[in-house]
């Protein structure tokens, strides 16, 4: 993505820019928190998942305005596709490991 950002025109590069920037690399912390953070691990996924929508949104917008060529705009999507793809899986995951957690054991006589 910052090789994209480069070629932004200037009065671009330092609005819309740093803003797909700054929230890719939020998007990123996010997820190396939930890798580390058990606890948190849910709440964590799903504000990664809103600021992975965010950062596609900035994309599409950059594109609208033709700050990013048609070529570069479906490379940028189609590299956070299956991100989000697993993402949503990761996700998925965690919430079947909690409710499996809060279901009391079975006892079998």
């Amino acid at each position: 993505m910052h090789v994209y950002l480069l070629g932004f025109p200037k009065i671009e590069k330092y609005s819309l820019g740093c803003e797909i920037q700054q929230t890719a690399l939020a998007f990123l912390k996010l997820i190396l928190c939930a890798n580390s953070d058990k606890q948190n691990r849910e709440d964590i996924l799903r504000t990664a998942s809103a600021t992975l929508d965010q950062l596609k949104i900035l994309i599409r917008i950059a594109w609208e305005l033709d700050v990013l060529s048609q070529k570069r705009y479906c490379h940028l999507v189609a590299s956070l596709q299956p991100i989000g793809k697993m993402l949503g899986g990761w996700l998925k995951q965690s919430l079947k490991r909690e409710t499996s957690a809060e279901r009391p054991p079975i006892l079998e006589l």
